[in-house]
Order: C-alpha cells, then sequence, then structure tokens
C-alpha cells in the first residue's frame, strides 16, 4: 500500500465517506459559462483602462494568521467575512 496523501480530499466521519465540497463564496466557472464572463472582464478591463488603472494579480487565498494578526482575532472580517479551513 501506498502513503497517504497530506492533502485529504475526502473526510471521513463516523465511518461514512464525504465527498468534496466548494469553498463558500467560490465557484467554478464551467465552459457553457465561459463567453459570459468574457464579457464582463473584458467590459471592467476596457472601463478600468480608460480611467487609467493597471492590472494586478493578488492571491486568491491567503494565510489566515496574517489577517488575525493584522486585525484581531474578534473582529467582523475575521469572524464573520473569512472562511479557514486546514490543508
Amino acid at each position: 500500500m501506498g502513503r497517504r496523501p497530506k492533502n485529504k480530499t475526502i473526510i471521513k466521519k463516523r465511518g461514512k465517506v464525504k465527498p468534496p465540497q466548494l469553498l463558500r463564496g467560490m465557484k467554478d466557472i464551467i465552459p457553457q459559462e465561459q463567453d459570459y464572463w468574457d464579457y464582463i472582464r473584458d467590459a471592467a478591463r476596457k472601463i478600468a483602462r480608460a480611467y487609467g488603472f493597471k492590472r494586478i494579480d493578488t492571491p486568491i487565498l491567503e494565510n489566515s494568521t496574517l489577517f488575525v494578526r493584522a486585525t484581531g482575532k474578534h473582529t467582523d472580517i475575521v469572524e464573520k467575512e473569512m472562511f479557514a479551513f486546514t490543508d
């Protein structure tokens, strides 16, 4: 038998196997929806360029300790607007 991967995509709970679920607020954009989202992104890009904005790419996920350290453990950002999960 091989070693179990560190990153568990299936969680065993009381003997039942639970399939992976999307993180709250995150959604896959499937091929049938790509044209729509390309149109939205292109329109937003044109408007931003017209006002002199340039593109930046930020991390999609951040380590939650960064926000806890910067804003405090008991703030709306940490308690209501963040989703933390264990890898």
